[in-house]
């Protein structure tokens, strides 16, 4: 009787320990590198690994951005191996979306110095290298309807979601739990000088990596999980090469970063991706087939620490109801900051004629036709859903261009 008592109470243990354990996945920033991180997504749902949590950081805000969104790891790896995925990286406008009457003529010009005006003319240096457009679309294009299906609560997305950015002026990170899920993931992998900074409730903010590239801390804090999974495509330091900027750059501006995790609570997985470079996305399936299999390299041991699975019809399930909660990205409103009446009549008759009602495509033509206009720097775009129009709502924050060339040679 007592051993019937003990082997009884066992097995109540480890049925309720099985089906009361959380598992949260953390993904380090990296750059290109961090698209292993979509094959360690794929051999978890493949061996029925339950994802309870995601954090992530620059590159792994994006990849764990997109599985809370509800994408599925073969849609990921469609998004990332899209030619068009190479165009946002490197700020490339498609050929189809190109207006060559609006194409600046090349000249015989040997320096091409930039002014900017208010009251006072200053020579005015870049901020970033890489044209932001094309990506800024993108991000609301991909993740506009899973925001606006959460209710802009990243608790209520598919799988709840926590991103990581950095304030320099307050010389802190800073944790995004709400608000606009594309905004926030665009925040966090704002590489300094690579891509341009956007402002987030009046803080200027870039890459989450530069003091937190392994949200670890945050994981355990805003979610509390049993166990923790980590991907680790990055290191504290790599040696500078003369010829790349990039990573003398990382070696200059981020932080030490403690890539451990308790062995008691915690298994690390690192993907083989030192023979990558910070942007080299077209090595997308050899990066993703590197997650992959190191991922199955460790999962007796994965399977050994946690004894919960998720089944793959109710995996399939969880994913479809929260998609259909989404609603088609059509817009009505527009609403601009940035620009005085007279420029948001211009842009207005640009995208559309009052009182219509336009879908995303369609926005694209038109938000690259006025992207290509000399007198606009920048126009980042973001989603808002309406309830009461039953319509999303675009936004446009515009910056106006003050700047006027001055070509010698």
């Amino acid at each position: 009787m007592k051993g019937q008592l003990t082997i009884i109470c066992i097995f109540l243990f480890v049925t309720f320990y099985s089906f009361g354990q959380k598992v949260g996945l953390v993904l380090s920033g990296g750059g290109a590198k961090g698209l292993a991180h979509i094959g360690v997504i794929k051999a978890l749902e493949e061996n029925h690994i339950p994802i309870d949590y995601v954090a992530g950081t620059s590159m792994g805000a994006i990849v764990g951005s997109l599985y809370a969104a509800g994408y599925s790891p073969d849609e990921m790896i469609e998004i990332v191996t899209n030619p068009e995925f190479q165009d946002w990286a490197f700020g490339k406008i498609s050929d189809k979306y190109l207006y060559y009457f609006k194409k600046k003529e090349y000249d015989a010009s040997l320096v091409d110095l930039n002014f900017k005006y208010d009251t006072i003319i200053k020579p005015v240096f870049p901020t970033n290298i890489i044209p932001p457009h094309t990506m800024d679309f993108a991000f609301m294009e991909l993740m506009g309807k899973a925001s606006a299906a959460s209710g802009c609560n990243f608790d209520s997305l598919f799988v709840p979601f926590r991103c990581v950015a950095s304030d320099i002026y307050a010389n802190k990170a800073i944790v995004f739990a709400n608000g606009d899920l594309s905004s926030s993931v665009r925040a966090s992998m704002t590489f300094p000088f690579y891509f341009k900074p956007i402002t987030i409730n009046g803080r200027l903010l870039f890459d989450g990596g530069i003091y937190n590239n392994f949200p670890v801390d945050v994981m355990i804090h805003d979610f509390k999980p049993d166990y923790i999974i980590g991907s680790k495509v990055a290191s504290n330091k790599s040696p500078d090469m003369d010829d790349d900027v990039f990573t003398q750059l990382e070696n200059m501006i981020m932080i030490a970063t403690n890539y451990t995790l308790p062995d008691s609570t915690g298994i690390l997985i690192q993907p083989n991706v030192n023979y990558a470079g910070l942007m080299d996305f077209q090595l997308a399936k050899e990066l993703i087939k590197d997650g992959y299999d190191a991922t199955l390299a460790k999962m007796g041991e994965i399977k050994k620490r946690i004894p919960v699975r998720k089944d793959s019809l109710d995996l399939i399930s969880t994913r479809s109801k929260f998609i259909k909660k989404e609603h088609p990205m059509v817009f009505k409103n527009i609403y601009m900051t940035g620009v005085n009446s007279f420029q948001k009549k211009y842009i207005l008759k640009n995208i559309i004629h009052l009182n219509d009602t336009f879908t995303v495509d369609y926005l694209k033509k038109k938000y690259f036709r006025i992207i290509a206009d000399d007198q606009i720097e920048s126009m980042y775009p973001s989603s808002r859903y309406n309830p009461q129009s039953g319509y999303y709502d675009l936004l446009l924050n515009v910056v106006r261009e003050k700047r006027f060339n001055a070509r010698i040679g």
